[in-house]
Order: structure tokens, then C-alpha cells, then sequence
């Protein structure tokens, strides 16, 4: 039986393209079952190669003794969109069974352990403490915000977000100390949903006083007027119906109406969700939302987000 062999190798698109030629050529022919490629991980690969924050790890592009690909063609396929020339290990020669006896094949083993989520890794690698998880949601919420909004190219729609564009939101735009100040403001999580605090996140980015004004009134309901934003939103969050998990995009045009009302000095009559609320909270901050754009939609030869 042939030994596994590795080497590390210098992947260009050529060769990627080459490799997933094949692999489709083998499935063509039904000499070869791979699962489906996963679109949303390419993508987020390949933002994450263009921005140059791809690094080289032991986790192998592996085939088999055959020759097919049996792990890694979201890898090769990122490599591809990215245009970008990735160092990577690539292992040859891995065995189809660990043993004559052994009905299970080796790909039976491939990518069924504990993946290991953004907030882990800003947990473990980059010392986020217990508010990770809470940190990388409200992270992904502002670029929601800004990714779902009216007018957007529907190709930004529904990505991923990364560890390194996570980072990027958090550390280098600054949200990290929104972040921080929700939670000392508005100390109930409950009351801090993922998608309202994206929002105000966003609008401390663009006018930290406003932002910390209405944290505190929803907070506190202290001296509030019936028809206050403020106030207005506390009871619909709070509100035994309202505790339902609503859809991503829904919950931020909902709280970019109440937040533009807040912003405005306005009276608020209903709580719902706003297109044009949406657009509106958007365009406060031009810099931070052509940065986030950029980000998720970084091309070759396109030069990444410039850091604060």
C-alpha cells in the first residue's frame, strides 16, 4: 500500500482550475461522488484570500489513492474566484479504507467534527472573553445593516461573515467599544437583541451622544413621553409576542425606523420596519458604509478597506 505523502504547495488558479476540472469530470462519468460545493463558504473564502488574510494551516487539500479530490474543492474553488495564488498543504495518496475490515471509508471521517465558530475564535485567539458570542452576532448584524439595505447589488445578499471580517468590524471600524457600551447601558440581555443592537451600534458609530441617549431612556423609562421612541420600543420588545426570533433583515428595519425617529427628535405611532428608515440610518455614515461594501465585495486587483 502506498504512504500518504504531503508537500506544501503554492496553489495558483490554473492548477485549482485543473484539479476541480477533473473532480467534475469524474462525476460526470460516475466514477466519483463528492458532495455539493458550498457557495456561501467560496465566497467567504475568497474575500478572505483577496484581503490577504488566508493563512496556511495543516489542514490538508487531500486525494485519494485514486486521485480524487476528496477534501478541500471549497478551497480550490475560492482560489479560483479569488484569483489569488495560496500557499497550502496538499496530502496525496490518503487511503480510500483505514483497513481491510473497515467498511467505513476515510471520506466517511472528513469534516464531521466541531467547527470552530467566529466567537471561538475570538474567545481563544484574539482575548474576547464571555461577551464573544454576543460581540460576533452583533458584528454580523451590522453588516447585515448594511448589506440587506435598499439598493444594495443582490450578490452582497446572504454572505457569510468571516473571523477576519468579523475582526475587521469590531477592532479596526471601532465597534468593539459600541459593543461595550450597550452592554454597560443597557445591562439586561434580553433587552439587547442581536438586530437592534447591530443598529445602535451603527448609529453610536455615526453619533455616539444620540446613540447613548436612547440606550439609556430604553434602559431607564425614566421621564418618557407616551409616543418616545425610546419607550415605544421597550414595550414591543418586551412584549410576550414580540419575544419570538424574527428574521434578520425584518428586525433591523424595525430598529433603524425607531432609531431614525430617535436620531430626528420625532414622536414615534407604531413600531414596524422602513425601507426608507433603512436607507436613511445607512447614508450617516458614507466612510463606514462604503468600508463594509468593500469588505464583502473586495475584487482582484481591488485594493482591501483602508484601516482607521
Amino acid at each position: 500500500m502506498r504512504k500518504m505523502r504531503f508537500e506544501i504547495r503554492d496553489v495558483t488558479p490554473a492548477w485549482a482550475q485543473e484539479q476541480i476540472d477533473e473532480l467534475e469530470r469524474r462525476q460526470g462519468k460516475g466514477d466519483f461522488v463528492q458532495r455539493p460545493p458550498r457557495n456561501g463558504a467560496i465566497r467567504r473564502y475568497s474575500n478572505d484570500m483577496k484581503r490577504g488574510d488566508w493563512a496556511l494551516t495543516h489542514q490538508a487539500v487531500a486525494f485519494d489513492v485514486h486521485g480524487n479530490l476528496i477534501d478541500g474543492q471549497n478551497r480550490l474553488r475560492a482560489v479560483i474566484e479569488s484569483g489569488c495564488t495560496i500557499r497550502m498543504v496538499i496530502a496525496y495518496d490518503v487511503p480510500e479504507r483505514q483497513g481491510k475490515e473497515n467498511k467505513l471509508r476515510t471520506m466517511d471521517s472528513i469534516d464531521l467534527g466541531v467547527p470552530r465558530n467566529v466567537w471561538m475564535a475570538l474567545r481563544i485567539s484574539h482575548g474576547y472573553g464571555s461577551e464573544a458570542t454576543e460581540f460576533a452576532s452583533i458584528a454580523r448584524n451590522i453588516s447585515r445593516f448594511i448589506l440587506t439595505a435598499p439598493g444594495v447589488e443582490e450578490r452582497l445578499k446572504g454572505v457569510g461573515v468571516s473571523t477576519a471580517q468579523t475582526l475587521y468590524i469590531l477592532d479596526t471600524l471601532g465597534y468593539k467599544e459600541a459593543c461595550e457600551r450597550l452592554r454597560v447601558i443597557v445591562p439586561h440581555k434580553k433587552l439587547r437583541q442581536a438586530t437592534f443592537a447591530g443598529a445602535w451600534c451603527w448609529l453610536w458609530g455615526c453619533h455616539p451622544k444620540k446613540a447613548e441617549k436612547f440606550a439609556h431612556d430604553y434602559a431607564t423609562q425614566v421621564n418618557l413621553g407616551a409616543d418616545d421612541p425610546a419607550l415605544k420600543f421597550y414595550r414591543y420588545i418586551t412584549m410576550t409576542q414580540k419575544r419570538a426570533r424574527t428574521h434578520e433583515e425584518a428586525g433591523l428595519r424595525t430598529a433603524a425606523y425607531v432609531l431614525k425617529a430617535s436620531y430626528l427628535g420625532q414622536p414615534l405611532g407604531q413600531v414596524r420596519g422602513s425601507d426608507e428608515a433603512h436607507t436613511f440610518m445607512v447614508r450617516l455614515n458614507p466612510r463606514h458604509k462604503e468600508m463594509i461594501e468593500a469588505l464583502f465585495a473586495v475584487v482582484p486587483g481591488e485594493e482591501k478597506p483602508p484601516a482607521e
